[in-house]
């Protein structure tokens, strides 16, 4: 038994399970650049073949034409680790930068919701006049009102479009 041990040839490299996961992975990761936008595009710091796969794969409608060329650019994908390493971290940076918008948002439609609540109101404004000196503070009080009074939606909208404004003014 110890002679056939020694003649059967050790494998050191990973599982075929590690390696099913490792292109599940890559898989994947092409789903996520297709649904990427159109802004992102440009952005990608790929070589000229993936860039050109994607490009098609982007063109194709077809459910089951979309599935092939997921599973080849993913194959062309493989052989580039660098690119894969890219993007994932262009990905995560992406969903990180996106995830800080979409809280951003959250928060000024936090105080449009504060700021047009009957028992809130007034000490709002004057958070809100503090937090943002520039803010055109007579057209917020006129939404405000307006808002209060009348349930006017479009001066609702108009409430977060100051907001925005103001805050973006504020970061930038």
């Amino acid at each position: 038994m110890d002679s056939d041990d020694q003649d059967t040839p050790q494998w050191d490299g990973p599982s075929k399970s590690a390696l099913k996961r490792d292109a599940k992975a890559v898989e994947d990761l092409v789903w996520q650049l297709l649904e990427l936008g159109d802004a992102d595009l440009p952005k990608l710091e790929v070589g000229e073949e993936v860039r050109a796969e994607l490009l098609l794969l982007r063109a194709i409608d077809a459910r089951g034409g979309q599935r092939r060329q997921i599973r080849h650019l993913a194959g062309v994908l493989r052989k580039r680790e660098d690119d894969v390493q890219w993007l994932r971290d262009f990905l995560a940076g992406n969903a990180a930068e996106q995830y800080a918008a979409n809280a951003r948002q959250h928060e000024l439609e936090a105080w449009r919701e504060r700021l047009v609540t009957a028992h809130d109101a007034a000490a709002t404004y004057a958070e809100i006049c503090q937090r943002w000196p520039l803010l055109d503070h007579k057209r917020l009080r006129n939404l405000q009102k307006s808002v209060l009074a009348n349930g006017d939606k479009k001066a609702y909208r108009e409430i977060f479009r100051l907001l925005r404004s103001a805050a973006d003014d504020a970061a930038g």
